[in-house]
């Protein structure tokens, strides 16, 4: 039987980001706000909540999936790592949800994928987002993995946020949240509140 491994692979893996995500906002309440929004610009959580269903997938996107899974399922094997894992927390009207990458050993692993890391340091939308997760999950130690195609580095976070840093972010949340979003952004074409600086 002739088949198309590399078709059939990206077709599946298309669908399957496709049902997850449809599942995602179609269970949506309003007072629902994951942490990897808070962290991003506020106006592409309002356009990802309607236009949902017009995703894509780009290779570099595939790239990152795969590697999430693969560096996932060695976690799993050993040591015996919790992966893809939901927590939510009330906060005043709001109700907090995140999804961890990891967890093992006590600590909340986040994955992340990068074309490069400059210089020792992570990215600070990177440590504030494992700063919620450490906040959310109640750990008190967070480990931001990135995996690129020249070097493997791995940062201990142990900082967590507090009720009133997660209101504060909530309360100066924006459009864009960094000056580098819009470069990056499928929607930037249809919004009226980006700043491109390429």
């Amino acid at each position: 039987m002739n088949v198309d491994f590399l078709s059939t692979f990206t077709r599946r893996l298309i669908d399957d980001v496709l049902i997850e995500t449809k599942e995602h906002y179609e269970k949506r309440e309003d007072n629902e706000i994951w942490i990897s929004e808070i962290v991003a610009c506020k106006y592409k959580s309002f356009l990802n909540k309607i236009y949902y269903e017009h995703g894509f997938i780009e290779p570099r996107l595939i790239l990152a999936t795969l590697i999430h899974k693969g560096f996932q399922e060695w976690l799993r094997q050993q040591y015996g790592a919790e992966t893809e894992v939901d927590f939510q927390k009330e906060l005043n009207n709001y109700r907090i949800k995140g999804r961890v990458d990891a967890i093992a050993n006590g600590a909340v692993i986040e994955i992340k994928y990068a074309s490069d890391i400059r210089g020792n340091e992570p990215y600070e939308h990177h440590i504030l987002q494992l700063r919620l997760y450490l906040w959310l999950t109640e750990y008190e130690e967070g480990r931001l993995i990135y995996i690129t195609p020249n070097r493997l580095i791995e940062f201990k976070i142990t900082e967590k946020m507090t009720d009133d840093e997660v209101l504060m972010m909530l309360d100066t949340w924006q459009s864009p949240e960094w000056s580098w979003e819009c470069d990056y952004c499928r929607f930037y074409s249809i919004c009226n509140l980006g700043k491109r600086r390429r």
